[in-house]
């Protein structure tokens, strides 16, 4: 009985273990990093630059899905174009949340600022066979709001 008591602990510890490892959080390595802040840095130069299509196709680059799309690109830049005669252009943006959802799937926060304003930027990004690369972008003016809301 004493044996089976112990093997029934020791099947407990263990599964104690697999679960408070399968919940810590899985975080990128600094090469992943550095490819989603170069494809972030390239959009963001275009879109201070006060060049919107430039700033979606720098962030949708090497994205087939997207590429197909061209009519939802031309749209996403013509509301940038319409928010930036409101806002103002761009001057800054800071990166302000990141979840890491699994090893394929990060999702950004940014707050971007703006001559008469600040918004809000989520951007996902997925990593396929080929990289990452950029998977979906939306703004608004909901700056108190997190990436979850």
């Amino acid at each position: 009985m004493r044996a089976r008591n112990q093997i029934i602990i020791a099947g407990l510890a263990a599964c104690l273990f697999l679960a408070s490892t399968a919940q810590a959080e899985v975080v990128p390595t600094p090469s992943d990093e550095a490819t989603i802040d170069k494809i972030m840095d390239a959009t963001t130069a275009q879109l201070k630059a006060g060049k919107s299509r430039a700033a979606v196709d720098a962030f949708f680059n090497g994205n087939a899905l997207m590429a197909s799309k061209a009519s939802d690109l031309a749209m996403l830049s013509a509301q940038i174009d319409a928010a930036a005669v409101v806002v103002g252009p761009i001057s800054n943006c800071n990166l302000v949340e990141q979840h890491n959802r699994g090893v394929l799937v990060i999702q950004r926060l940014y707050h971007c600022q703006h001559t008469n304003s600040v918004t809000r930027w989520l951007v996902a990004f997925v990593k396929t066979t080929k990289g990452w690369q950029g998977q979906s972008i939306f703004f608004d003016d909901k700056v108190t709001d997190g990436l979850s809301e």
